[in-house]
């Protein structure tokens, strides 16, 4: 009956950490909004460009056991055709 009980109290303790470890915070700021995980912080900013297309900045940073890493994604979309250029850049410290 005992090794019933710790088991149980076992996989309470994992859902819970589990369940923990999952919670995320999106908080809206102007022009864009930051969502932050445990280890993970991202950054959305969008805008027009002169020449009136739709430009969003991804920024990304997480930190990691062996290291962190910035990750930078720009985002051009011309209204007209709808046609979408994306460009990607990945830091590593």
């Amino acid at each position: 009956m005992m090794r019933h009980i710790v088991a149980a109290a076992g996989v309470l303790a994992m859902m819970s950490g589990l369940a923990m470890a999952e919670t995320t915070a999106v908080v809206r700021t102007d022009p864009g909004y930051v969502a932050a995980a445990p280890h993970k912080t991202t950054v959305v900013k969008k805008r027009v460009n002169r020449y009136g297309q739709l430009v969003k900045v991804k920024k990304t940073h997480r930190d990691g056991f062996y290291g962190s890493s910035t990750t930078r994604t720009r985002t051009v979309t011309d209204p007209a055709t709808g046609v979408s250029t994306k460009t990607r850049m990945i830091e590593r410290e």
